[in-house]
């Protein structure tokens, strides 16, 4: 057998009284790639900051061995191996990489610290990993600063840089979180295909089941500090043993039909030592043995769990179709034409203008009363400023929103009033969205005073009705924002968004920074408000797989256009545009592996958009016309499609 290149028993951290790490044991093969997966404060990032010994502040090890290539980690000197035998790539590259530093600067640092070689050469050497990790013109980047690249371009960057002295490990954690599909796509073929020309080993951290599906040989599932099963990875997908595993592959929008299996409560502290099963408390299978024994792993080297009720090994099942809701016809929204022209300035402090960003352009939809419309597309298409469109916080620059057959843009002073009530906004980041300084029942109470609905005691019952509602406690109105986890803070943006009883909500990316387990429960809970309200969404995300599970009409945006519009069903399945088809081939699936394309390149500038159809420049069924003539959006058979040439 291969002695491993990565081995860790028994490792136990302690964080400022917090048991982060109560027990690890993990081995890496040379070559192979393992993934790491897991609800949030696992201790799977902890594990990967162990190993490079980047604890951080009051962290401390408390026992337990770790070893690189023979080498003891705990006694040797990291900084020696850091950046050089082993790589590292951050979860968020914007704040890994130094803002005061060129991007060459940044790359060919780990050349100089490791390797005796002058500046030329290290500048040389780092222009040519820059060109390996596939980011355009390197010799131009070499002298860009960080906050003038894209976030994929950003992360190419991360991984030169941990790959430029060629280590023969690499940790990635969460490399391609905050990234949409298609980016998703690139950073992880890009990472596999230097993986083999390396021949590099792979620790890849995550949250997405559906990534380590398709790009790792091996799977670890933690929970509380520790793994609790492992296995190679068809065979944890196809059978899962572990309860906790079981339950995080029945929590993804892919696994069910309508409603998702949502793990209850919360993942524990970790600051008591836990006699038993650290998943007890929230497993539907737990006895006495469970409270008061820790189940330790038991099985064999291809598959092995620590579970006393363990579930039995026969096939998962995936539901790819969602069953959709029935939906009336009286259209409640509609978008005519809408354009947005953001100004572009390239000396703001003397107000020169050059130009115009195209962020929305020429987009036409409509959403009827009690319909979830989700509305999909990469970073930067327009989605989110569509929202913003619908809610009033922007202004179109041409075309017409019509909601319930009038154009708001008409509304008087009087009628704006009781009209802001009726469309809300979830914000995407429901931590920023609130006052850090203001307590729960002031945050849901202040539409309401704002609104002038009810007196003081009838506004307090109407807080205690909406956190009944999103399932929070009454007593949650003494606290502040940051005192709830992260699927907390959004039932309270949803809260605050149902105070004063909308007809239309727009959800802009509400479960994207979520784990799937509340990720669950935040879908779960759209889908009973939108049947106890008779509410409307606009659905804004990246998450093709959620908005499929959720959604009864998707719309597809690229470069401020509308490209496809049709049923969730019939898209998903047969996709008609170019784009669509390549954006569904770029989604990660928690089941069998698969090839995959995703468009190359990054998407043109909205300020400078190519001719004809904005999709020409990637796409594979491109020809003259294509740049000639912009594609209108045609009707087909109640599918609406943006193509000369559709599929």
């Amino acid at each position: 057998m291969t002695e491993p290149l990565l081995r860790i028993r028994d490792l136990r951290v302690d964080v400022q009284g917090a048991h982060a790490l109560a027990g690890v044991d993990l081995d890496v093969a040379p070559g192979a790639a393992v993934g790491v997966v897991g609800e949030s404060g696992c201790g799977k990032t902890m594990t990967a900051l162990a190993v490079l010994g980047l604890l951080p502040p009051g962290g401390r090890v408390l026992g337990g061995s770790m070893s690189f290539a023979g080498v003891d980690l705990r006694t040797a000197n990291l900084e020696s191996l850091r950046g050089n035998e082993i790589g590292m790539v951050f979860q968020d590259p914007l704040t890994s990489l130094n803002p005061t530093m060129t991007i060459g600067a940044q790359v060919a640092e780990p050349l100089l610290l490791h390797r005796e070689v002058s500046r030329r050469e290290a500048w040389r050497t780092a222009e040519e990993a820059l060109g390996l990790v596939g980011l355009p013109q390197p010799a131009e980047r070499m002298r860009s600063y960080p906050h003038q690249l894209s976030g994929g371009m950003r992360q190419r960057v991360a991984i030169a840089t941990a790959l430029v002295c060629r280590p023969k490990l690499l940790i990635a954690d969460e490399p391609t979180t905050a990234l949409d599909v298609t980016t998703q796509h690139q950073i992880l073929e890009l990472i596999d295909d230097l993986r083999r020309q390396l021949g590099m080993a792979l620790v890849l951290v995550t949250h997405d089941l559906g990534v380590v599906a398709e790009r790792v040989d091996e799977v670890a599932v933690m929970y509380a500090g520790r793994v609790v099963e492992r296995a190679r990875t068809a065979e944890l997908f196809n059978h899962p043993r572990h309860r906790y595993t079981e339950a995080l592959l029945a929590a993804l929008p892919e696994r069910s039909a309508r409603d998702l299996r949502a793990i209850p409560g919360m993942p524990p502290t970790l600051t008591e030592e836990l006699a038993g099963c650290p998943f007890a408390p929230r497993c539907a299978h737990t006895t006495d043995q469970c409270r008061d024994e820790r189940p330790a792993l038991t099985g064999d080297e291809r598959h092995a769990w620590a579970c006393f009720h363990p579930a039995p090994p026969v096939p998962t099942t995936v539901v790819t179709q969602p069953v959709p809701e029935p939906v009336g016809e009286q259209v409640l929204l509609e978008l005519d034409s809408v354009s947005k022209d953001f100004p572009l300035a390239t000396r703001p402090l003397l107000g020169r203008l050059t130009g115009s960003v195209s962020a929305v352009a020429g987009v036409s939809l409509s959403i009827r009363r009690g319909e979830i419309f989700g509305l999909v597309g990469e970073s930067g298409c327009g989605k989110t400023t569509v929202g913003r469109l619908v809610v009033g916080l922007e202004q179109p620059s041409s075309g017409q929103i019509r909601f319930d057959g009038k154009d708001i843009a008409t509304l008087s002073r009087a009628e704006r009033k009781p009209h802001r009530r009726r469309v809300q906004l979830v914000f995407q980041d429901s931590a920023a969205a609130m006052d850090p300084r203001m307590r729960v029942g002031a945050i849901l109470r202040e539409p309401l005073a704002i609104q002038g609905i009810g007196d003081r005691r009838e506004q307090r019952r109407r807080v205690a009705e909406l956190l009944a509602e999103v399932g929070l406690p009454e007593r949650a109105v003494h606290r502040y924002p940051h005192e709830f986890s992260g699927g907390q803070r959004q039932r309270l943006g949803l809260a605050r968004a149902l105070a004063l009883r909308p007809d239309l909500l727009v959800a802009d990316e509400p479960v994207s920074a979520l784990d799937v387990s509340v990720q669950a429960q935040i879908l779960n809970l759209l889908r009973r408000l939108r049947a106890e309200h008779a509410l409307t969404y606009l659905f804004v995300s990246h998450d093709l797989a959620v908005v499929r599970h959720l959604a009864d009409t998707v719309g597809v945006m690229y470069l401020g256009k509308l490209v496809e519009v049709g049923p969730v069903r019939e898209v998903y399945r047969e996709p008609r545009h170019p784009y669509t088809r390549l954006l569904l081939d770029s989604l990660p699936s928690a089941g069998a592996h698969r090839s995959s394309t995703a468009p190359g390149g990054e998407p043109p500038s909205a300020a400078r958009p190519p001719s004809g159809c904005r999709f020409r420049t990637r796409c594979p069924r491109a020809e003259a016309v294509c740049a000639e003539v912009e594609p209108p959006l045609t009707t087909d058979g109640g599918r609406q499609v943006a193509c000369h040439f559709p599929g």
